[in-house]
């Protein structure tokens, strides 16, 4: 009883690991593909994403609408406020 207890440990810890570097790995190819496609610059600062999650200006707007899905950017960079 004890090994399966420990087994059902075992692999719900492995998805939550799991998990979590997907989720990483997900908003590290976000970052990519905006600064491939000059939506942030290469040595981009946390000040960047939170302008490109929070538009204010007509100009960041517009970029807004043209810009990929970047969702987990926002969310795990702490993007939107």
């Amino acid at each position: 009883m004890k090994i399966i207890k420990v087994a059902v440990i075992l692999v719900f810890l492995f998805f939550i690991t799991s998990s979590f570097w997907a989720w990483l790995a997900e908003d590290s190819n976000e970052i990519k593909e905006l600064i491939k496609l000059g939506y942030l610059p290469s040595d981009w600062t946390h000040e960047d994403i939170f302008k490109l999650c929070n538009p204010k200006t007509d100009e960041e707007k517009a970029i807004l609408e043209k810009a990929p899905n970047y969702f987990w950017t926002c969310m795990i960079r702490g993007g939107w406020s």
